[in-house]
């Protein structure tokens, strides 16, 4: 006598076992983004992220206004001197390596934070939340 121990399956199982692979696979792909999945599966707090870049002394750089001086860029939501064209992942991997979505370094002496993914989409949304300054960079970073 000879025992079948594979089961066979109906279609019903095949389109579930498909569906469900194909939805790991789309999950883990998006996973080798980096950060990117997490960070967009979390609701950014702008209080929070006030708080943080108070903490982080971003505007002994960047101004009062967060519209930079000198070298130091404008981090305000205006598209075209500031980060409003800008996607929420590419602000994050600016916080945390200093880097473009290319990964080329964006200036030597921009700090690397050590936030949590969480902390980045709070910083995004307090980032986001301010008034744009229409104010262009005077010089390049050294």
């Amino acid at each position: 006598m000879k025992i079948n121990l594979v089961p066979t399956l109906g279609l019903k199982q095949l389109l579930l076992a498909t569906f469900f692979g194909v939805t790991t696979l789309t999950a883990c792909s998006s996973e080798t983004d980096g950060e990117d999945a997490n960070q967009a599966a979390l609701t950014g707090d702008a209080e929070r992220g006030r708080a943080l870049a108070n903490s982080s002394s971003c505007a002994s750089c960047h101004e009062a206004d967060y519209g930079g001086a000198g070298f130091f860029p404008n981090i305000t939501p205006d598209a075209k001197y500031g980060i409003g064209s800008w996607t929420d992942a590419q602000i994050g991997k600016a916080l945390v390596t200093g880097t473009d979505e290319d990964g080329d370094e964006l200036c030597s002496l921009m700090e690397r934070f050590p936030f949590s993914n969480q902390q980045v989409v709070d910083v995004i949304a307090y980032l986001r939340s301010l008034p744009p300054v229409a104010r262009a960079n005077q010089s390049e970073c050294p």
